[in-house]
């Protein structure tokens, strides 16, 4: 009787432990299933861009032949680099943007492309690769589209434009005869000081 009294207590203890054991490892899988099931929330920031107006008012003008700018807040991933990141909308939104009336002027410039932008004693480097194709009334929305990105905060003063490792020149797209235009004395870099 001893000897079944020891065994039933052994087999009571075994099942036990083996109903604990049973129960943590069900409890560990369902927590990794909780786990692998919540989505791990990236981190956004919203971001102003600059957009042309297809109305006759907006954020920003009149300028050049009568237009406007808006400024569209846009959510992306966080960083470091926030113009970068307004720059980079700037050059990925296509003409026509989603749920809006505005357009985006940039992307008519199809073979233009960001590359960086770097900001030192107030003064924004923009670096730009391909082509710019000149339009009269185009060419100063897109301008003004670029230089609002960087204007837009507090620490830049200034912008310089590169297109092709070198600085734009307005006079590349004038299609005025250069003793009239100016631009045989006169080159127009694009250069721009922040209005005050």
């Amino acid at each position: 009787m001893d000897r079944a009294l020891k065994i039933i207590s052994g087999l009571s203890v075994l099942v036990v432990l083996f109903v604990i054991v049973s129960l943590f490892l069900g409890n560990k899988e369902q927590r990794n299933e909780v786990i692998e099931e919540t989505p791990i929330a990236e981190e956004t920031i919203g971001i102003n861009v600059p957009f042309a107006s297809m109305s006759e008012s907006g954020d920003f003008g009149p300028f050049g032949c009568g237009q406007y700018l808006n400024i569209h807040t846009v959510q992306v991933p966080a960083t470091q680099s926030v113009l970068g990141a307004v720059y980079s909308q700037l050059f990925t939104t296509p003409y026509d943007i989603p749920n809006s009336e505005d357009k985006n002027i940039i992307a008519s410039h199809q073979n233009l492309n960001f590359d960086s932008v770097s900001i030192d004693n107030g003064i924004a480097s923009v670096y730009l690769s391909g082509t710019v194709m000149g339009n009269h009334c185009a060419d100063e929305v897109f301008r003004h589209q670029i230089e609002q990105a960087a204007f837009q905060f507090g620490t830049v003063s200034e912008i310089q434009v590169f297109v092709n490792s070198t600085i734009f020149d307005w006079c590349t797209l004038s299609d005025a005869d250069p003793s009239e235009s100016g631009c045989d004395i006169n080159p127009r870099p694009w250069i721009k000081q922040k209005s005050q």
